[in-house]
């Protein structure tokens, strides 16, 4: 089962990068933060996971955001 990361909808995120990266790790999000990341944990010291105060967040995910291009890699390996 494939889990969708939280760090597309972390006030922290950085929408218009070409890699994951987000405040806490301007140069790019650990694999294993991005598997942890959630409400209420800390992904980085000082940095705690909190959505973004937006109504894009339930709407379509970005095309070229982190679920976008988890499924474009799944679907490649057929």
């Amino acid at each position: 089962m494939i889990r969708m990361p939280n760090c597309d909808i972390c006030k922290y995120y950085f929408d218009e990068a070409e890699i994951n990266c987000c405040e806490a790790f301007p140069e790019r999000i650990p694999l294993e933060v991005m598997i942890k990341a959630g409400p209420g944990v800390e992904c980085a010291p000082g940095y705690f996971f909190e959505e973004k105060e937006s109504d894009r967040i339930y709407g379509e995910p970005p095309a070229d955001g982190l679920y976008a291009r988890m499924m474009r890699l799944k679907n490649s390996k057929g």
